[in-house]
């Protein structure tokens, strides 16, 4: 049940040559289900060896397709130029350092076979019982990599709020996210075929190749969940929506509230940027929302450095609470 003519793959690339050629030769690799498959490379206005690199590829396999944006339009620009230029039934925007298991395809033939609309291809932020959890197959989706759409999905209001989400850094939820506000559902492999091959030591900065002392501050003090609540505000129903925005506060993004409170207070309060402290407040409940407030004008703090937690007074260290684990 070959899914060749209705499955496109755009992988998108800026300046990781090297990241790049290692999925290059997993897409194409002779075990590879989609080597003669239509993938195009979308650089990002790369300036290392990326077009050389694609280059040498073409010349052996002419279903390879390469297309350079003028300027670097960042990850959420060129997220949203992939999700554009996509004209098959299907899209699968895949980022270039993720690892493929190619033992999982079967299980994506049949999802798209079946006419599935939103598929999850990976699930290493899921837990056990949580396939058929709102809020943690949305934080799964932030993963561009396990994004695969109907294109049929995508309209002119669509697109539209995929480019007016460019800087929030996750343009690819809102197709997901227009499907959860008619009801529908997430579909989920059975088998992850794709897993986050990001390096330790990887350049995961969403500013990469700008000049940061001229960019607008929105952009330049954008926070993963700061993002992600400009992007859930969409989500119609209010408490499912306090439940997806509190997933990542509790678990691998802050691990829990009181280090969110300080996240907020050290990236925005104490540098006088409100407008994106209020924008993700108004995503969290009322509650919490007060505690929030409560913590930015309070003279008590809790921090944390390497060496462990504080209780700060007035911006001093007064006592360590609890050393960290070495």
């Amino acid at each position: 049940m070959s899914i060749k003519n209705k499955l496109q793959i755009i992988v998108i690339t800026y300046n990781r040559a090297n990241f790049l050629d290692a999925t290059l030769k997993q897409l194409l690799a002779d075990n590879s289900p989609v080597k003669d498959f239509d993938i195009t490379v979308l650089d990002n206005n790369s300036t290392d060896a990326t077009a050389t690199i694609v280059k040498a590829y073409r010349k052996e396999y002419a279903n390879l397709k390469y297309k350079k944006n003028a300027y670097n339009l960042g990850l959420g620009g060129n997220i949203a130029r992939a999700l554009e230029i996509a004209d098959m039934q299907y899209v699968w925007t895949l980022a270039d350092d993720d690892i493929i298991d190619w033992a999982a395809w079967p299980y994506l033939e049949e999802a798209v076979s079946n006419g599935e609309e939103v598929i999850c291809a990976a699930n290493y932020a899921l837990n056990e019982g949580e396939q058929d959890d709102i809020p943690a197959l949305l934080q799964q989706f932030s993963f561009v990599s396990c994004n695969i759409y109907k294109t049929s999905l995508f309209t002119d209001t669509t697109m539209t709020n995929i480019l007016n989400n460019v800087y929030t850094l996750f343009p690819h939820l809102v197709p997901a996210i227009e499907h959860i506000n008619k009801g529908k559902k997430i579909y989920l492999l059975p088998k992850p075929l794709v897993s986050n091959g990001m390096k330790a030591d990887t350049d995961i900065s969403y500013i990469r190749g700008y000049d940061n002392d001229s960019l607008y501050l929105k952009q330049r003090s954008m926070s993963w969940i700061t993002g992600y609540a400009n992007i859930i505000a969409q989500i119609k129903d209010k408490k499912l929506r306090y439940k997806i925005m509190a997933r990542p506060i509790n678990r691998e993004i802050h691990k829990g509230w009181p280090h969110f409170y300080s996240a907020m207070y050290n990236w925005y309060w104490k540098k006088g940027n409100i407008l994106p402290l209020l924008e993700t407040a108004r995503q969290i409940p009322l509650s919490k929302r007060i505690l929030l407030f409560l913590y930015m004008i309070s003279p008590i703090k809790l921090t944390s450095s390497d060496r462990g937690f504080y209780i700060q007074i007035f911006g001093k260290i007064k006592t360590k609470i609890c050393p960290k684990k070495r």
